[in-house]
């Protein structure tokens, strides 16, 4: 099993600004508390502080920052013009990675969504994927909307579930 790599996030939801540590590995995830939530930090010290303490590889940069209130207010007025695609695939990335276990219900349903994830994906046109000149604009139909929706609630409900007290 090789060595994690974390990364020191930002998360906007519900209340005031929390930090956390996600790790990439074999599998990825955050640093949980010892019942199964998300270990959270009250400023960017606190958590440098434990990653420290902890000895833990943490990439030097600025914080990834997400903002599930603004997915939230998405979710609760959907608009096809609002779809950022880089937002919302990293949203769903980190939903995916918090969701661990076969009890998830975000994991379940994103699995069963691919077409809706592979439309994100594409739709930030990294240079890997993207050949030089072109990009690509996902057409999003109602039902496609519908979906995004119905999969950021569940990952919010779940979300809000594993945040630490």
């Amino acid at each position: 099993m090789s060595n994690r790599l974390y990364s020191l996030c930002e998360l906007q939801f519900q209340g005031p600004r929390v930090f956390f540590l996600w790790f990439t590995n074999d599998q990825d995830g955050v640093e949980q508390t010892a019942s199964g939530s998300i270990l959270t930090f009250p400023d960017q010290d606190a958590a440098l502080r434990y990653a420290h303490s902890h000895l833990l590889d943490l990439e030097v940069e600025p914080p990834i920052k997400y903002d599930f209130d603004a997915i939230a207010r998405w979710c609760d007025t959907p608009e096809v013009t609002a779809i950022d695609c880089d937002k919302f695939l990293g949203a769903s990335n980190l939903l995916a990675d918090l969701g661990v276990g076969p009890d998830s219900i975000f994991r379940g349903a994103d699995r069963r969504a691919t077409r809706i994830y592979d439309k994100l994906f594409f739709g930030n046109n990294l240079p890997s994927v993207t050949p030089p000149g072109h990009s690509y604009v996902p057409a999003w139909s109602e039902q496609d909307v519908v979906e995004l929706r119905r999969l950021f609630t569940l990952g919010l409900a779940e979300l809000k579930g594993r945040l630490s007290p």
